[in-house]
């Protein structure tokens, strides 16, 4: 009765707001139980746990009641594990979000979107009309711009058009845009009127995150024609006041053709007083190379930073040509960095005529080292000689040294990659390959597998049985091998040209380790102690529960103790955690990525991956922002202090200790 008094528009909103009512109540009764009632603590910690093993699970279906609980922070918690999982079925549930009524409901909403929306094969048009909805009902700046920002990671070209043109004054709101075009870039969509926007931001009195995403752009977005606005990159190369985006600037230098592009470049490589700078400068004079460079980068050989030494020495790797080979040579003998010497052998092999007796000095020096990392990097400098890959050979199937092995190996492919081989060379190496195969090592076998597959070598025309792909199967350790077993696999079925034909069983995935996190919250804060001094990182417990418990679990057992930092790339990283020490080994078992509502600023911890889903013991901290890793690798803590321990890390720095403070 009461309906039909209702006036017809009234009539449907009415019925709409039952069909809601009724679908909540649904909804409550699929969710996981928790105890207690629902406005208590017990019961939001019961959920707020629940939520994240729902995520841990990638249970997304499960995971949408929440999004309609009526405690906005489990809301808020469960969008925010929505954009871990990615799962676009689960895109309209999410758009959905942006009508919640709390504002950070909305915004963890706005987040996911982007999060889910980029993995797309292609711009969806109805998700970017969505979002352009939102920000025009969106009253918080917060929200829209991180609706911005999903734009950029979405966008069509209607999204694009939106991000060049949308008017603002709010100082948020422009961030977002910023970095909705720096995404948009980033995933190889541009076009003038996000130049144009860029540019503009770039040169404005905006905030430095603003600021910092439009130089990103720029340094970041590949085939961008931005030469006419030269002068602005110069001028910002040489007067920014925030290191941050002088990098980006110095780095975007590097793609343009001004006359005076190169003269700056030299001039930065010498005076700044960031060396994060000078590292990026000279980075980008290796896209010229030139005769008139190279006596200043032969200078920086003798920076008064590693990083920078570093650099300078992989800028003659780089160029096509050494002009000053000889003066390069006489700097050799009073090089004491281990890496800065094996960079320049390598480098110059490949320039001298005569191969054979610097190929003699290299070798000379592998036997003297007992550093086992330069012995490794030394391997990769002998590739400059075909004559080399018997001593290569040889230290391959004798070491028992992983990182040796690994370096030994690769270098053999690259070997085999870079030179015509006679019948009897080309025989000698596949009997060396197959034994790699077989060896039951599975880096050695994986790295292997692929270069059999490479269509150049033409492997599937000259190798008759491949039983002893089968063997190399057998031989590895299942299910902890599985991704050697799965790269061998893959040869085998590519020699009988076919589809991948089987799966190997993956190591098991830990379930979040609650108990571990107990601690953590009341010391939040680690204490890596290394060769080199202390460093200091708060944990993120509650963006990445799973992350923290798996590392607070490894940490207390004692697995990093001895363990060192086996790669550091000057201005971007240090890395650790690795149980082989040749980059390719992990703990037994893996865990779940956890894309939190995070950005990698300087001295931001996140673990290394292969893949969404396959972390487990390998860490690295950021020299630098690196937003081009948001949203695809695991961030869990942030440098509380020694970031100066942090740029001195040099490759074989042992970790000594990690533990709460």
């Amino acid at each position: 009765m009461i309906l039909n008094i209702i006036k017809p528009q009234l009539k449907i909103k009415f019925t709409c707001i039952l069909l809601i009512a009724i679908a909540i109540l649904i909804s409550s009764a699929c969710a996981p139980k928790t105890s207690g009632p629902k406005s208590s603590k017990v019961y939001i910690e019961n959920s707020y746990r629940a939520i994240h093993d729902l995520k841990d699970k990638r249970d997304s279906k499960a995971l949408e009641s929440f999004l309609m609980d009526s405690e906005p922070v489990l809301r808020l918690t469960a969008f925010e594990a929505m954009a871990s999982i990615q799962d676009t079925l689960a895109v309209a549930s999410l758009l959905n979000g942006l009508q919640d009524r709390d504002s950070k409901v909305r915004l963890a909403a706005a987040y996911a979107i982007g999060q889910t929306a980029r993995i797309l094969s292609s711009p969806d048009p109805k998700i970017s009309v969505r979002i352009i909805n939102a920000v025009s009902k969106e009253s918080d700046p917060a929200v829209v711009s991180e609706l911005l920002k999903s734009l950029g990671k979405s966008a069509d070209d209607t999204g694009l058009k939106f991000l060049s043109s949308y008017s603002t004054v709010d100082p948020d709101v422009m961030e977002g845009i910023a970095w909705g075009i720096y995404r948009a870039g980033l995933d190889g969509k541009s076009n003038s009127g996000l130049t144009r926007r860029a540019k503009m931001i770039l040169e404005g009195k905006y905030s430095m995150s603003a600021r910092l995403a439009a130089a990103q752009f720029f340094a970041r977005t590949e085939d961008l024609d931005f030469d006419m606005h030269s002068n602005l990159f110069l001028d910002i190369a040489k007067n920014e006041k925030y290191p941050e985006i002088r990098m980006a600037a110095v780095s975007s230098l590097g793609k343009l053709s001004a006359d005076e592009v190169q003269s700056t470049l030299r001039s930065i490589m010498k005076r700044d007083s960031d060396y994060r700078v000078r590292v990026n400068a000279i980075d980008a004079l290796s896209n010229f190379g030139g005769m008139k460079a190279e006596p200043f980068v032969r200078d920086a050989l003798s920076d008064t930073h590693l990083n920078v030494r570093i650099s300078a020495a992989e800028y003659f790797t780089k160029v096509d040509k050494i002009f000053f080979a000889d003066e390069l040579d006489k700097l050799l003998a009073n090089i004491s960095d281990w890496r800065v010497r094996t960079i320049l052998f390598k480098a110059l092999l490949e320039n001298v005529q005569k191969k054979k007796a610097f190929s003699t000095r290299i070798k000379n020096q592998f036997e003297k080292s007992s550093n086992e990392y330069e012995k490794a990097w030394l391997l990769d400098a002998m590739v400059g000689d075909l004559r080399n890959y018997t001593f290569i050979k040889t230290i391959v199937l004798g070491s028992d040294i992983p990182v040796i092995k690994t370096y030994g190996i690769n270098a053999m492919a690259d070997i085999r990659r870079k030179y015509e081989l006679s019948e009897l060379r080309s025989d000698e190496f596949l009997k060396f390959f197959i034994k790699a195969i077989k060896s039951g090592d599975p880096v050695i076998a994986s790295i292997t597998a692929g270069l059999l597959r490479e269509p150049k070598l033409n492997y599937i025309e000259t190798i008759g049985n491949i039983g002893f792909l089968n063997e190399g199967i057998k031989n590895l350790s299942l299910p902890t091998d599985y991704e050697a077993a799965e790269e061998i696999q893959k040869t085998i079925d590519y020699f009988k040209k076919r589809r991948i034909s089987k799966k190997f069983d993956h190591p098991a995935s830990l379930p979040i380790q609650w108990e571990y996190l107990e601690s953590v919250k009341k010391k939040n804060t680690i204490r890596i102690l290394t060769s080199k001094g202390d460093i200091f990182v708060d944990l993120f417990y509650n963006e990445a529960p799973g992350t923290v418990a798996n590392f607070i679990k490894l940490a207390n057992s004692g697995f990093y103790n001895g363990k060192v930092f086996h790669r550091v790339v000057p201005n971007f990283v240090i890395q650790g955690g690795c149980p082989r020490g040749d980059g390719w080994g992990n703990a037994d078992n893996s865990i779940r990525s956890e894309f939190g509502h995070l950005s990698y600023g300087e001295g931001y911890m996140g673990m290394a991956s292969s893949g969404k889903d396959t972390e487990s013991s390998q860490w690295f901290i950021t020299h630098s922002p690196t937003p081009h890793l948001d949203g695809r690798y695991t961030i869990f803590g942030k440098v509380s202090k020694g970031m100066d321990i942090v740029h001195l890390i040099e490759v074989g720095d042992e970790i000594i200790s990690i533990s709460l403070k």
